[in-house]
């Protein structure tokens, strides 16, 4: 089931876009190409961030969340090899990688892993985890995929209604939304913490606290923005010179 969700959650990218690259005047092949090299490079990105974060003596825990913040520069490449704006490649990319990264992250509730924290028998989220699971623990792993897919719906409906124009901010409105909802589900995952709190008082065993992946979805948060920032002043400017430029033109 793990492989089978992975290379439907891949299938389900390229697909997406082989319909959203039309609409964002990429063409179909481009576009199809375009993502096969955007997924290659993400996962082997997010390989040696793994690879990396272990000394390079192991490849460590892996998720594409590692990736999210640093896209914007295969952007730059991209633009150039297929011949479009970079705003218009970020845009591009603002939608599959959270239908990719929500549904291969279902196959991680069927491998038993990226678990939440081992609730105390007789506490409400121990009681709310038992009636979902039947277990100590609440599957995290399901909401981390369906608020993915989530953002992906969310995100193409924002695209539909602007009629698929580019304007370059959705990929960095995606690293905001899908950052900060990240960054609060890595606070239920018993996993390492690089600066922690307190002790989980309800939990079995585990540190509240940020987590690495967190420092990640963090970042992710601080890219959109910064983006987003820099795209309002260079809006701003460019508005300001071509009005004045307008009226510095006489009237016929």
């Amino acid at each position: 089931m793990f492989n089978t969700l992975q290379l439907l959650s891949w299938l389900s990218a390229i697909a997406f876009c082989f319909y959203y690259g039309r609409k964002a005047g990429m063409g179909k092949i481009k576009a199809v190409l375009c993502t096969i090299f955007s997924i290659a490079f993400f996962h082997l990105l997010m390989m040696f961030q793994a690879w990396a974060a272990t000394g390079f003596q192991k490849f460590g825990e892996q998720n594409l969340v590692r990736v999210f913040a640093f896209a914007p520069i295969i952007f730059i490449f991209e633009a150039k090899v297929f011949n479009v704006s970079f705003r218009t490649m970020s845009d591009y990319h603002a939608i599959w990688p959270m239908l990719l990264h929500g549904v291969s992250h279902y196959a991680c509730y069927f491998e038993g892993c990226c678990n939440g924290y081992h609730y105390l028998e007789g506490t409400l989220a121990y009681k709310i985890a038992y009636a979902l699971t039947g277990t100590d623990m609440l599957p995290n792993q399901i909401f981390e995929a369906t608020s993915a897919v989530l953002i992906s719906v969310i995100l193409f409906i924002i695209a539909k209604k602007k009629n698929f124009n580019t304007n370059g901010r959705l990929y960095y409105i995606m690293l905001i939304i899908f950052g900060t909802q990240r960054t609060l589900w890595e606070f239920l995952r018993n996993n390492e913490k690089v600066i922690v709190f307190s002790e989980m008082k309800n939990a079995v065993s585990g540190d509240f606290g940020i987590s690495n992946l967190a420092c990640y979805s963090i970042l992710a948060v601080l890219v959109g923005i910064g983006f987003l920032v820099a795209y309002h002043i260079i809006d701003k400017k460019k508005a300001e010179k071509t009005a004045s430029i307008e009226t510095e033109v006489p009237a016929v």
